[in-house]
């Protein structure tokens, strides 16, 4: 057993040699060498899936802003109690002054939370730094799914070229087989991990395979190797787990568990095995190539997946270690709003009651009312109207928020009937072509689903009339 190894960013590796992390500068460091000595552009980003390769290719490094060790006192003033610490911290970081050697920010739409602390940074702040939006389509995927993917990484590489070079296509190539490399290893990592046959603890593991976060790939690509190489060996004899959840964190629980003897076999966290572990893609177009690879990522609650797909994606680890209805109405359907019924629950004085039924399940205080709400009627049978008619489908649109998708996926799993999701691209600017061909698409997808329900045919002519009907009842 070696000695602990201390480096000037603060990594230890109780167990494994690794030469190149000796001279490793600090995160800090990192982004100053790679600005200054490789003149690259750097880009702060919010998690969580987002085309590296693309902002590789143009010479840009992302650096992913997750968790940085700092204490909150600024952030607390601008967001709502409830919000979650990867936001909360990843503003403080911002508002500390911490990311003024950032060339700019890169916003996924992967949440609420992000997509708010993106308008918040972007409209209030005045930072005068470039900000990015990227906007990925979320589950049920479709042939519409996959255009419109396209048109945002075209969108998105547009927006960049008006402030960095031009996107180099054979670059572009390059880096795409870099990050294939990159993703053979740490499948190999995973694999070896999971047949106990990495003998690095679970911190040191982690500290590696974060180190992607941050890393360009011609540096993380042989760190990687040489931690693959230098870990290979039997694991301990202790209890294996599964971890689940975004991020492998607090670190001090993963000391425990190398302390306790517990192996970390495999993980489906957000920042970890959901994104790294992508499957070989080969295309000759490299934009078919990101786009196949996103398609392809482990399932995801932050990419709209179901529960049912969680579920066996969980198993297979454990084995191997606001809608639009005027569309309802041509077809008889009649529509009927949890929130409206929450608001009359709650004018009847039953909404703490009722959330507490759905807390007693697990359901977190700081989830919408709403939703605890309808899901308290639901557990509990309890409402002031007598009876609540059992639906034949539930349709939902992410327009508002994301909490009714994951809402609504609850409900149709214990309903065991379909649910329609209605994706709607997030209007950061204006409106453009991608995003309303994007959404007639998914309208002309599901008009067959509808029929199928119904039983009913589709009548043009009774849609136009309801859409006439709808715009003018708008207008009064």
């Amino acid at each position: 057993m070696l000695s602990p190894l201390h480096f000037e960013n603060g990594l230890q590796f109780s167990g494994v040699m690794l030469m190149s992390m000796l001279s490793a500068p600090g995160r800090k460091a990192y982004i100053k060498e790679q600005k200054e000595k490789h003149g690259r552009h750097v880009l702060g980003v919010f998690p969580a899936q987002y085309p590296k390769e693309i902002l590789w290719a143009m010479n840009i490094l992302p650096v992913e802003i997750w968790d940085p060790p700092i204490e909150v006192s600024h952030a607390n003033a601008r967001l709502q109690p409830s919000i979650c610490s990867v936001v909360r911290v990843g503003l403080e970081l911002v508002l500390q002054g911490h990311c003024d050697m950032l060339d700019g920010f890169l916003f996924p739409h992967t949440c609420d939370s992000i997509q708010n602390a993106a308008s918040i940074v972007n409209d209030y702040l005045g930072l005068k730094k470039p900000c990015y939006f990227f906007y990925h389509p979320k589950e049920p995927y479709k042939h519409s799914s996959r255009v419109f993917y396209r048109k945002m990484l075209e969108r998105l590489v547009a927006s960049l070229e008006e402030q960095v070079e031009p996107l180099d296509p054979t670059l572009l190539r390059e880096r795409l087989e870099q990050a294939q490399r990159i993703h053979s290893l740490v499948r190999e990592l995973y694999e070896l991990r999971a047949k106990g046959k990495i003998k690095a603890g679970n911190e040191e593991f982690y500290r590696v395979i974060r180190m992607g976060e941050y890393f360009h790939p011609e540096d993380f690509f042989p760190l990687l190797e040489e931690f693959l190489n230098a870990s290979r060996g039997k694991s301990g004899p202790g209890p294996t787990i599964i971890l689940s959840g975004v991020l492998p964190n607090p670190p001090a629980l993963l000391s425990l568990l190398d302390d306790l003897g517990v192996r970390i076999g495999d993980d489906d966290l957000l920042s970890c095995g959901r994104r790294v572990l992508v499957p070989q893609q080969n295309s000759a177009d490299p934009f078919d190539q990101i786009i196949e690879s996103y398609f392809s990522m482990a399932p995801c609650i932050t990419r709209g997946s179901s529960i049912e797909k969680r579920l066996d994606h969980m198993i297979e680890k454990i084995e191997r270690s606001g809608a639009p209805v005027e569309l309802l109405r041509p077809f008889g359907f009649y529509t009927v709003y949890p929130e409206n019924h929450g608001a009359l629950c709650g004018a009847q004085k039953l909404g703490p009651e009722l959330c507490a039924f759905a807390e007693e399940r697990g359901y977190h205080q700081d989830l919408c009312s709403y939703a605890r709400v309808d899901l308290g009627v639901f557990f509990s049978g309890k409402t002031p109207v007598g009876k609540l008619p059992r639906p034949d489908l539930l349709f939902a649109s992410n327009n508002i928020c994301q909490t009714v998708v994951y809402w609504y996926k609850v409900l149709a799993h214990e309903l065991k009937i379909p649910l329609i999701l209605f994706d709607t691209p997030f209007n950061f600017t204006k409106i453009v072509e991608a995003d309303i061909a994007h959404m007639v698409s998914q309208l002309e997808e599901i008009i067959p689903v509808l029929e199928k329900v119904s039983g009913e045919k589709f009548r043009e002519e009774k849609f136009r009339r309801v859409v006439k009907l709808a715009k003018e009842a708008s207008l009064t």
